[in-house]
Order: structure tokens, then C-alpha cells, then sequence
């Protein structure tokens, strides 16, 4: 299984034996230094990234969680993943109970 069998925005992937040097790896938060800090310890690691936008991305977070799910095989393909009842006010900032801040 390779994640360019997974659908689009899936598509650059390397051979088991093979890693992507990380100067290829932007934007993407805390895995950068953390896989800096696991190829220095020698340890084995893996990071599914995914470029996305500004915005309400509950798509994108269901799409990784997909991709991920396929990979390793957590639950049920044909289970669907529920968002957090909390990502309901992600783009509603006005709108949102003031008990949340």
C-alpha cells in the first residue's frame, strides 16, 4: 500500500527503504524538528503531512484521517470519523459560547 493509491493530494511518496530529505518539509508545525530529533536518535518514525489552506478544514482532517487509517488499520473501514462537537465554532469565532475562552 502506498499513499499515492489513496487519492489525490496523497501523491509524493517514498520507497520503505527511503526518506524524503526533510529541506522538502514546509509548513508543516512541530514534525519537522521532531523527525530531526528521531532520525538523530535513530529511531523509526513516520509522518503523513498534508498541505492545507486557511479555513475550515474538517475535510482535510477526515481525508488524513483516512490515509492514516488505511496505513495502519485502527478501526473499521467502514466506520465514519466524527469531528470534535468543539470544531463546530472553528469558523463561527463570533457566534461561539464565551464559556470557551
Amino acid at each position: 500500500l502506498s499513499l499515492s493509491s489513496l487519492g489525490s493530494g496523497y501523491a509524493q511518496t517514498t520507497k520503505d527503504s527511503e526518506a524524503l530529505p526533510l529541506k522538502h518539509l514546509h509548513a508543516a508545525g512541530v514534525a519537522k524538528p521532531l523527525l530531526k530529533l528521531c532520525q538523530a536518535a535513530k529511531l523509526p518514525v513516520i509522518a503523513l503531512v498534508a498541505l492545507v489552506f486557511e479555513g475550515d478544514n474538517v475535510h482535510d482532517a477526515i481525508n488524513l484521517a483516512n490515509a492514516t487509517n488505511s496505513l495502519l488499520d485502527i478501526v473499521p473501514t467502514t466506520q465514519k470519523w466524527c469531528p470534535p462537537q468543539s470544531w463546530q465554532w472553528l469558523m463561527a469565532a463570533n457566534n461561539a459560547p464565551s464559556e470557551m475562552f
